[in-house]
């Protein structure tokens, strides 16, 4: 009996995967670029100290504009005491493919047609933070300014992903300096303040959408200030 020709063969496992490819990529019969900026995400963080939750919620205005809000938790460890930190933020949140931004690129004669390959998106708004210990806990109006940007690729059908970066700058705990704090329970020997540079985020995320309702969601952030974080989330898209 004669065998298939490693060719042929070759052939068929090429014919295949482009075949599951075309069917990965259109089986929620979305248009590839119909990213969702409506949507309810529960996620779980881990640090280098302790873990944490997050829950974040996004609504998409008319025209090209959404809403977000985000609640995150989690926990950290400064000398001898354990903190949870609370972090609340809102954002107003703008979003429109590349191809919109710069349009079409003319040099002398030539003339290109840039498509919408990726999506660009920025956000602008404000993050106040409190963190509680077991014997004292921090309170203050610490709200400070938010941005976001990055840009958004891959196929609404199946993977997606981003690449972004977030400024702000951080709550940290440090020693009030006080003698008669350091040695009885009555006061804290701690406080609060705001870092004073910014604290530039950087981040890669990625998204599987199972389906048109649901999806996963895997978030990585490097930081110079804080803990860098791993967030792995089930986002449901309304």
């Amino acid at each position: 009996m004669k065998l298939i020709s490693p060719k042929t063969f070759l052939s068929f496992i090429l014919i295949g995967f482009s075949h599951l490819l075309i069917s990965e990529n259109q089986r929620l019969d979305r248009d590839p670029r119909d990213y969702r900026y409506t949507f309810v995400n529960l996620s779980h963080l881990s640090g280098s100290d302790q873990s944490g939750l997050a829950i974040k919620a996004s609504i998409n205005l008319p025209g090209s504009y959404y809403i977000v809000a985000e609640r995150l938790a989690d926990g950290f460890d400064y000398k001898t005491e354990s903190y949870d930190k609370i972090i609340d933020s809102a954002r107003i949140g703008v979003q429109m493919g590349i191809g919109e931004v710069i349009g079409t690129i003319s040099a002398d004669r030539i003339s290109i047609n840039v498509e919408d390959w990726f999506d660009i998106f920025l956000e602008i708004g404000v993050k106040n933070s409190e963190i509680e210990g077991k014997r004292f806990s921090f309170s203050k109006d610490n709200s400070q300014a938010n941005a976001l940007g990055g840009i958004r690729f891959g196929n609404s059908n199946s993977f997606e992903g981003k690449l972004y970066v977030d400024i702000s700058k951080e709550t940290t705990v440090v020693e009030t300096g006080e003698p008669v704090c350091q040695g009885i329970n009555i006061c804290p020997p701690y406080d609060v303040e705001l870092s004073d540079a910014s604290d530039t985020k950087f981040g890669i995320g990625f998204l599987y959408n199972i389906n048109r309702r649901s999806a996963v969601t895997f978030d990585v952030t490097s930081s110079n200030k804080i803990d860098n974080t791993f967030r792995i989330g089930y986002q449901i898209n309304l």
